[in-house]
């Protein structure tokens, strides 16, 4: 048996999934969607850009370093995921969000350090 996602809407209205094994045991949970199509859009996510990620090993390293290289990381996580946010309410109808030009690919590839995040003004470069 394979691994599965369950969708649930939550107390709050909003809808989470997460990621059970193939023994049932929950691997993974995300964060709340205030939509239904917009926690599958991060089903799909999970789903097609996982499987080549790397693993940052980081338990040999002394204790301070595992800190230091934690905390850039959540704020180049967080700026990555505050510019899909504001492209997700771009891209659906009521909300009022600014076409950062924001795609998955960026996302992933900004909250990995492996692309410039820009301004939270400027859309992302053209290509």
């Amino acid at each position: 048996m394979a691994g599965k996602f369950i969708l649930k809407r939550v107390r709050t209205g909003k809808f989470r999934f997460h990621l059970h094994s193939a023994n049932g045991q929950v691997i993974a949970t995300s964060k709340a969607y205030e939509t239904k199509a917009a926690a599958m859009r991060g089903v799909e996510s999970v789903r097609t850009n996982a499987p080549d990620a790397d693993v940052d090993d980081q338990t040999g390293k002394p204790a301070g370093a595992t800190k230091t290289a934690r905390a850039g990381t959540k704020a180049t996580v967080v700026k990555a995921l505050e510019r899909d946010w504001e492209q997700t309410k771009a891209d659906l109808p009521g909300l009022e969000g600014k076409n950062l030009r924001q795609d998955v690919s960026n996302t992933l590839k900004q909250a990995a350090g492996k692309e410039q995040t820009p301004p939270k003004s400027k859309p992302n470069p053209s290509r």
